[in-house]
């Protein structure tokens, strides 16, 4: 089957169906001889910075001469983007040939499910040193949770996919911890009411939990957050040492400072910030980021170009961001091939949400409303875009 027609076909099993479980998984795996449990396996779960995170710890361990497998979800441009090695994205022909192997065994399994036995076939197959899998969602029935991890990574926890996780955050800090292995390692930022369920739920497994803090290291990546992102790949790949496998300092050096993640509080030009933000503790992370911002550049206005799904709180992520700006595009993410259309929030609905209806400007189209908020933006101005990555894909695919 061609490239355009995997994608076709895919699509259609619903890019964002949910139906957790492992079974499915595990069947399509068996069929295809088990590749998961050839691999050497980092699995980086939690509510935000998964992908960053993900990305600093491939980094890394590529800096100390490893092949290293990447897999990330969502993709921004491509959808070969969710599987790299060495941060070389799949070749389409690699695409037809890994999905000519799976899909004569595929029966229920949902699109998620799908593409994530093809990551662990693509890199048994490319014989990699390490894969590093990012989870979907939660973690204890996520399709990526079959395999028993050298290490299991939980960035942080806060309140998301509340109608599959649990409404919560006990309830979701458990489903997240189900990547915890008994007498496994794992490492995790999560504070406050998330880090103590952790640290009980690992003292049960008798496992290792580490906790990382930022470091002050210089990175690839903007940010004060990425900080704390690239303390927890340190944590991850030096908690390698438990497994034989020694990470020379240089490497944490030069992999952090040559760590790149579109998309993630990304400057583009002077004066454009792109963020994938879509939930409620990553809007008020990247209002952190923009408060310091404005406190050093003094921008004489602040546009925003926003646009979400709508199983997201976009009416508290509106109400976080409204302050700061001064006028706000709200238009409608489309994804690569216009799949998330039907499933973004209305941008009139939203606009609603906003006090100040002399702010705001309705634009459909994601690319006029970049268009518009640029005309805006002055050189003395900033234009920032967030709400969801596919709103960002859209922008930066033009």
């Amino acid at each position: 089957m061609n490239y355009n027609k995997i994608l076709d076909f895919l699509y259609k099993k619903g890019i964002h169906t949910v139906d957790l479980g492992l079974e499915r998984v595990k069947m399509l795996l068996e069929k295809l001889g088990n590749p998961h449990l050839d691999l050497n396996v980092i699995l980086v779960g939690g509510t935000n910075g998964k992908g960053s995170t993900a990305t600093m710890i491939s980094s890394i361990l590529q800096e100390a001469s490893f092949k290293v497998g990447q897999y990330s979800s969502p993709h921004l441009i491509r959808f070969t983007e969710r599987f790299r090695v060495n941060g070389e994205e799949i070749l389409k022909k690699d695409i037809e040939k890994i999905f000519d192997q799976v899909k004569p065994h595929i029966t229920d399994q949902t699109y998620f499910e799908i593409i994530t036995v093809m990551a662990y076939l693509y890199f048994k197959e490319e014989e990699v040193d390490f894969a590093i899998m990012e989870v979907g969602m939660g973690g204890r029935l996520d399709a990526t949770n079959v395999v028993d991890p050298m290490v299991s990574v939980i960035t942080n926890v806060s309140l998301e996919h509340t109608q599959h996780l649990g409404k919560t955050v006990e309830a979701i800090t458990f489903e997240k911890a189900g990547i915890i292995r008994e007498g496994g390692y794992a490492v995790t930022a999560a504070e406050g009411e998330a880090l103590e369920i952790l640290q009980q739920i690992a003292m049960k497994r008798q496992a290792t939990l580490l906790v990382a803090t930022p470091t002050g290291l210089e990175l690839g990546l903007m940010g004060e957050f990425q900080k704390t992102n690239a303390g927890i790949a340190i944590k991850t790949t030096k908690s390698l040492k438990h497994f034989g496998v020694e990470i020379p300092k240089i490497a944490f050096v030069n992999g952090l400072s040559k760590a790149r993640w579109p998309g993630r509080f990304e400057l583009f030009r002077r004066n454009i910030i792109m963020d994938c933000a879509h939930n409620v503790a990553g809007v008020e992370i990247l209002m952190e980021e923009l408060t310091a911002l404005k406190e050093d550049y003094e921008y004489e206005k602040m546009h925003l170009v926003f646009g979400a799904m709508e199983d997201k709180d976009y009416k508290s992520m509106i109400s976080i961001l409204e302050p700061m700006f001064d006028k706000i595009i709200f238009t409608r993410p489309l994804g690569e091939r216009g799949e998330m259309k039907e499933r973004s929030a209305d941008p009139k609905v939203m606009a609603k949400l906003v006090d100040d209806h002399k702010k705001v400007i309705i634009l459909e189209s994601p690319t006029e409303a970049f268009k518009k908020a640029k005309s805006l933006t002055s050189e003395e101005d900033l234009m920032v875009v967030c709400g969801s990555c596919f709103l960002v894909g859209d922008l930066i695919r033009g």
